[in-house]
Parts: C-alpha cells; sequence; structure tokens
C-alpha cells in the first residue's frame, strides 16, 4: 500500500485502541498527503489541472474518544471536497482560480468543524490547523496517480436542462430542484442516531433552498452556457446529497442495520417553476391543475410555486423603495432581492400544498407560513440596508416592507422590483380543516417561534475578500431559524416528544449549527483582518411565546 492510500490512524485520548478499523468499516480511506493530484479522476482524465492540498489527518493528533466519529466524517469531507473539485476541472479547467476559492472556503468550515468536534468535548486544539485550508493547483502528465483508495470517480453529467431567459414567457417563475423524498426511506432509526439524522435531513433541506436561491439568481439574470444549472447547481448538490445521505446510513448502521437502499436519492431534476418536492419529509403532493393565469407574474419570477386558486402572499415591493445603490453594494443587493423572490416562492408553494391538502387549524398560515416568511424578510432587508450604508446613508424608510398579507388567490405581488397589479377574482381558497390537538405548551394559540441573537450588527468591517462568505452565511443563520421555527409550528399543530423534546430536537441541533456558522464567519474575517473574538455568545437562541 503505497503513501497516498493508506488509512490513516489517530490516537484516542480516551479509550483503547486505533481508529483505522473503524475506517474501513466504513469504506474510507485518507491519503497521506490529502494531495488531491488525480484524486476522483478518471483514467481519461489523467494529466488535467488538479488541486494539491495540505495533509490535515495527520496534523489533528489526540482525539478524545467522544470526538472520533465526528472527526472521521469530516476528514472524510475533506477527501471528497478534492473528489469534487478535481471532477469538476476534468470538465471545466477554466474555473481553475474559482475553484481554489471554492474549496479554500469549504476546507475552511470543515477543519473548524473538525476543532470544535475536539474542544467541546475537553479536548485541545490542534495547532496550525486553520492554516491547512487553502490548496494549490497541480497540472502534468501523471497526475491521476495514486489515486485514494476510498475515491470513486463522479458519474457522467447528465443532460443540463438550461435556465429560462428572464421575461421569456416559457415560464412564470425560476426553475426549481425536485428532489426524492429521504425521510421516508429510512428504516426505524435507533435513539443513539436520532440526533445526527435530525441534523442531517434539515442539511439536505438547506442545500436546496441554496440551489432554489441559485436558480432564482439565475432566472433574474441568466449565465453560463447550456451545461452550467448542470455543472454549477446540480452537480454540486448531488454531490452534497450523496455524502449527507451516506452519514444518515453511517449512523444508523453504528447500532442497527445499515440501510442500503439510499443510493438513488442523491439525484435532483429541475421543474419548471416553482417548489422543490421535501427533501426530509414527504414528497409535495401534485398540484391541482391550473387555471389560465389572470395576474401578471411578479418581475424576478416571485409567483413561483403558486397554483391557480392556491391562496398566495401579498408582499411590499422592496426595489422601488431602495436610495440610489453604491457599486460596491450591488452584488449583495441583487442577491438578496433574488432571496426575497426565492422567500416568496416557497411561502406560495407552501399554500400551494395546504391547497390540495389543507392542514391545521384557523391559525396555521399565520404561524407556519406568514410569520417566518416576515421575519427571513426582516433579515434579507436589514442586510440590504446594511450593505447600502457601508457606503452611502442606509435607508430608514424599509422597516414596514417584511409584513405580508394573503391574496384570495393568484400570483403574488412581486417584492423585488415592482408590485403585481391586483389579482382578479378568484374562487375561495380551501378552508383548513378544524384543529384537532391542544396547542404545543407555551403556545396559547400560536406556535412557539425561536429568538436568536442577531449576528450581522456584531460583526466589524468586513473585508471585500471575506464579503461573499460572510453574506452567504448570514442567509445560512436565516435558513436555520426558519427551519427551527417550521419544526416548531409543526409540533403546535401535533404535538410530540417529551418535556425537554424541544430543547433536544430543535434548540440544541440550533445552538450547534449556528455555533459552526458564526464559526465560519470569524474564520473568513480572520485570515485578513483581525478574528472578531466577541460572537461567542450569539450562538444558543431562547423561545419566545
Amino acid at each position: 500500500m503505497n503513501a497516498r492510500s493508506r488509512p490513516v490512524t489517530l490516537p484516542m485520548i480516551a479509550g483503547a485502541g486505533v481508529l483505522a478499523a473503524g475506517l474501513v468499516g466504513v469504506g474510507l480511506h485518507f491519503s497521506g498527503s490529502e494531495a488531491g493530484s488525480g484524486i476522483g479522476l478518471t483514467a481519461g482524465q489523467t494529466g488535467a489541472v488538479t488541486v494539491t492540498c495540505p495533509d490535515v489527518a495527520s496534523k489533528v493528533g489526540a482525539v478524545p474518544a467522544q470526538a472520533q466519529a465526528g472527526v472521521t466524517q469530516e476528514l472524510g469531507n475533506l477527501e471528497r471536497q478534492i473528489v469534487n473539485v478535481n471532477n469538476r476541472l476534468a470538465r471545466e479547467p477554466g474555473q481553475a482560480a474559482g475553484q481554489l476559492n471554492d474549496i479554500a472556503g469549504k476546507r475552511g468550515a470543515v477543519i473548524d468543524r473538525i476543532i470544535l468536534n475536539i474542544t467541546r468535548v475537553g479536548g485541545t486544539e490542534p495547532a496550525g490547523l486553520r492554516a491547512l485550508a487553502n490548496c494549490a493547483l497541480s497540472n502534468g502528465a501523471g497526475a491521476g496517480a495514486g489515486a485514494g483508495a476510498g475515491a470513486v470517480a463522479a458519474p457522467p453529467a447528465a443532460p443540463a436542462p438550461t435556465a429560462p431567459a428572464a421575461g421569456g414567457g416559457a415560464a412564470v417563475g425560476p426553475q426549481t430542484v425536485n428532489c426524492p423524498a429521504v425521510a421516508g426511506a429510512l428504516p426505524a432509526i435507533p435513539a443513539s442516531a436520532q440526533a445526527e439524522i435530525t441534523r442531517n435531513l434539515a442539511l439536505l433541506d438547506t442545500q436546496i433552498g441554496e440551489a432554489n436561491a441559485r436558480l432564482a439568481k439565475i432566472f433574474v439574470k441568466p449565465e453560463g452556457g447550456p451545461a452550467f444549472i448542470q455543472n454549477a447547481i446540480l452537480g454540486p448538490l448531488e454531490s452534497k446529497r450523496v455524502a449527507t445521505i451516506n452519514r444518515m446510513a453511517t449512523a444508523i448502521g453504528r447500532t442497527a442495520a445499515k440501510p442500503t437502499n439510499l443510493g438513488g436519492l442523491a439525484k435532483c431534476s429541475l421543474n419548471a417553476g416553482g417548489a422543490a418536492a421535501g427533501s426530509g419529509a414527504v414528497a409535495t403532493p401534485p398540484a391541482a391543475p391550473a387555471a389560465p393565469a389572470t395576474t401578471a407574474p411578479a418581475a424576478g419570477g416571485a409567483a413561483g410555486g403558486a397554483v391557480a386558486g392556491a391562496q398566495t402572499v401579498n408582499c411590499p415591493a422592496v426595489q422601488g423603495a431602495l436610495p440610489a445603490i453604491p457599486a460596491s453594494a450591488q452584488a449583495e443587493v441583487t442577491r438578496n432581492l433574488a432571496l426575497l423572490n426565492t422567500q416568496i416562492g416557497e411561502a406560495n408553494a407552501r399554500l400551494a400544498k395546504i391547497f390540495v391538502k389543507p392542514e391545521g387549524g384557523p391559525a396555521f398560515i399565520q404561524n407556519a407560513i406568514l410569520g417566518p416568511l416576515e421575519s427571513k424578510r426582516v433579515a434579507t432587508i436589514d442586510r440590504i440596508a446594511i450593505s447600502i450604508g457601508r457606503t452611502a446613508a442606509k435607508p430608514t424608510n424599509l422597516g414596514g416592507l417584511a409584513k405580508c398579507s394573503l391574496n384570495a388567490g393568484g400570483a403574488a405581488a412581486g417584492n423585488g422590483a415592482v408590485a403585481t397589479p391586483p389579482a382578479a377574482p378568484a374562487a375561495p381558497a380551501a378552508p383548513a380543516a378544524p384543529a384537532t390537538t391542544a396547542p404545543a405548551a407555551g403556545g396559547a394559540g400560536k406556535a412557539q417561534t425561536v429568538n436568536c441573537p442577531a449576528v450581522a450588527g456584531a460583526l466589524p468591517a468586513i473585508p471585500a475578500s471575506a464579503q461573499a462568505e460572510i453574506t452567504r452565511n448570514l442567509a445560512l443563520l436565516d435558513t436555520q431559524i426558519g427551519e427551527a421555527n417550521a419544526r416548531l409550528a409543526k409540533i403546535f399543530v401535533k404535538p410530540e416528544g417529551g418535556p425537554a423534546f424541544i430543547q433536544n430536537a430543535i434548540l440544541g441541533p440550533l445552538e450547534d449549527k449556528r455555533v459552526a456558522t458564526i464559526n465560519r464567519m470569524a474564520t473568513a474575517i480572520g485570515r485578513t483582518a483581525a478574528k472578531p473574538t466577541n460572537l461567542g455568545g450569539l450562538a444558543p437562541c431562547t423561545l419566545n411565546g
């Protein structure tokens, strides 16, 4: 066995034995140099441009027994990142510089999680680990030699659909991804694996949300060639889902039979417009047949996900209320306007689902859809104002634009350009079924929601090199809060668990996610400026209501 494919053995602080057998048991071999030269490449791709990354596994040092599983998982993620980038470079060698930046950010996040796994159980942070995030490029013959033993070449890309041009008339909203439901395919979940399964199901939803946000941006401002969506969105999404689903199977397999029927659930397709099927619960039921549209679609595709006859959200236009946008803020403002469209599309998709299959009591739509939508819009509009305020006068007239109401039926009002004309009278939405369950504890009449400290306002000046990563992670914090509120709304309608359920299944995992996300932001800033040290207390959230 050569040095590049030997299994890495991690020394353990507590407990006897080594990890090598466990790594083999889950099919993971880590390269001795993690050098990336040809990892994941087929024979026909040797000699291509590849990434060479510093070895992390050998620098981790002694790992506490309680952290062993998490560190192993994250080392596997580092390997998979190299595989994904090398396969991407084989297809698009001209994207080398962009891929170097992308993998550096991803490796930084994984390394942060490795450190967090070790330190949260009392271990010592390995010295110099964060300096290993950056990779370099290799270009030469023989690059494919010595592929890692656990690496598998990526499957050939499927023929790629293209995004509709904005205003093209073929679609009323942005395309969305349609992914197979995973939760319903899982066997009985052992108690010891429940927390990890919950986290990874939530991550599947986050991945779909990120893909849909990218598609919404393309709908507003088309980019790339005919294979762009496959190469830049569907392909990476499939890779992420493969890794996430594998983690769930491994978690179950530690104390029960490892499921083997999940392999086909990673690949997603495209809907012409509307909402993605759920990835972690049940697939969205088919929409009712759509009647001819009676309203003009909102600019930017805000009507995505709406079904004729179903109620839709009516949100104030934001773009028209903005002042002149400084050039330095344009990209961030554009991204957040697209995100407002995505949020409306998701709310309309949920309303369409309720139209087809009513659920909840009389306050369900407010608690599970309009309330969380308002919270997301508050955060998104705040980011727009902060972005403008960095180099110009911060707008103060946007506070009233977050709250949305309901249309009886038809398309949602635009949120990022101009308001849609009022909808023509439509058939009333199907009445919600009467509530049959008692409200959750603490929710006398409405669902509880999480109350999390604001992070954006606590950040120092953000270096230009870190801006994109900070923006992504602030959006991820909002997504995490939205997922927690959706889970609380579900519990309000159908209570579950004991007195510690919310803490163990919602608040605890939410805090873990926020710790990792906030750490990534601090690390991103710290690469070129003073790393902020005042963010540690912003991760825990409490309950409203």
